[in-house]
């Protein structure tokens, strides 16, 4: 089994994304005018979540680290962009695993900002079957579009950082 290397996950992280652009747009779906404010990386295993924490630890800023559905969940800002053609994503989510669900480490979804409203959004691409599960979240409400491969498309109508100052503002 190869060692867990946080670097390498950023390396993969540009091509990563564009594919699911890509697959986003084979589906009909056109994301350019939504910036993407975070790359998600999953983990298989709580040994995992800590190795890859420490590591990003080592060279990015952690801007939270908060219990979240039971679990920790960190957000880093990272020291330099992951760049994906003219797009900069500074941002990575660091979740710890679910108990009972099933994941592999690695990269597994970004998240675009929508501003002008999910309702907006969905109503463009009826054709498209979108999680609303995400919907009634009390905090920055998702909308999301499984790709294959267990990956994904979220929306956000606020970008991680800017909900993660609300919180630690407390007025959220």
């Amino acid at each position: 089994m190869p060692t867990l290397d946080a670097h390498q996950i950023l390396r993969e992280a540009p091509a990563f994304v564009q594919g699911l652009i890509d697959e986003a747009t084979r589906r009909g779906i056109d994301v350019s005018a939504y910036p993407i404010d975070h790359v998600c990386c999953r983990t298989a295993n709580k040994a995992d979540y800590v190795l890859l924490r420490t590591q990003f630890l080592m060279f990015s800023q952690l801007l939270s680290e908060a219990l979240i559905g039971g679990r920790p969940i960190c957000t880093f800002r990272l020291p330099r962009p992951i760049c994906v053609g003219p797009r900069e994503i500074s941002l990575l989510e660091l979740p710890s695993p679910k108990s009972g669900q099933s994941y592999e480490t690695g990269l597994e979804h970004c998240e675009f900002v929508v501003r002008q409203g999910f309702d907006r959004l969905a109503a463009g691409y009826p054709q498209i079957s979108f999680d609303l599960r995400g919907m009634g979240k009390a905090i920055n409400p998702e909308l999301v579009l499984p790709l294959s491969a267990n990956r994904a498309v979220k929306f956000h109508a606020q970008p991680l950082d800017e909900v993660i100052e609300l919180e630690n503002a407390g007025t959220l």
